[in-house]
């Protein structure tokens, strides 16, 4: 699985236009885990205590919107395939 940021996850939700509430429903993850993520995002920038399942739902859950995580040239990048 690609290595993925609290801020590109932050990234992910704004750009698929998702409050955080949205968000849990689509994922099946708790709205108090993803505010945790986001929070870590303006001040840790890490996933301390994150399931790696946790996380691959948050992937999955995504992906279903059209949002995909990616890394060109070093650099991570979020991107979404609006059709």
């Amino acid at each position: 699985m690609l290595s993925i940021t609290p801020r590109q996850l932050a990234a992910a939700r704004a750009l698929a236009g998702l409050s955080q509430l949205q968000l849990a429903e689509l994922t099946s993850v708790s709205l108090g885990t993803i505010k945790r993520i986001e929070a870590a995002a303006s001040q840790t920038g890490s996933f301390d205590g994150l399931r790696v399942a946790t996380l691959q739902k948050l992937v999955d859950g995504f992906a279903t919107v059209g949002v995909t995580f990616d890394m060109a040239d070093g650099r991570l990048g979020v991107s979404i395939c609006q059709e």
